[in-house]
């Protein structure tokens, strides 16, 4: 993709903002090299269930009580995490009032 940024520039310049026409120059051009639009979804495909399991393995690690336990002892020290870690009930776990964003959801990462 790198070595078509050139005539890609160059098919924005012709098309001057046209879409529709910017579009079918760019096809034509993926045609011409046999470059794929798609030949970055597959390594995206690959890495999705791995933060997705990540993400879940975190979930379950950590606590609500536990953070504090878990934070280094200089972050401790800055004023706006020590005050999360002393008061932890005043913190709203609602997200535009009516997302619970205490209650796991696969859906939401």
């Amino acid at each position: 993709m790198q070595k078509l940024q050139p005539d890609v520039a160059r098919i924005r310049k012709e098309a001057a903002g046209d879409r529709q026409a910017e579009s079918k120059l760019l096809m034509e051009l993926y045609k011409e090299r046999g470059v794929s639009p798609f030949g970055s979804l597959l390594p995206l495909l690959i890495q999705l269930p791995i933060f997705l399991a990540l993400y879940i393995v975190l979930r379950d690690m950590v606590k609500a009580g536990e953070v504090a336990k878990l934070a280094y002892p200089a972050v401790k020290q800055i004023p706006a995490v020590a005050s999360v870690l002393a008061h932890g009930g005043i913190i709203n776990l609602t997200f535009l009032g009516f997302i619970n964003l205490a209650k796991p959801a696969l859906t939401w990462p």
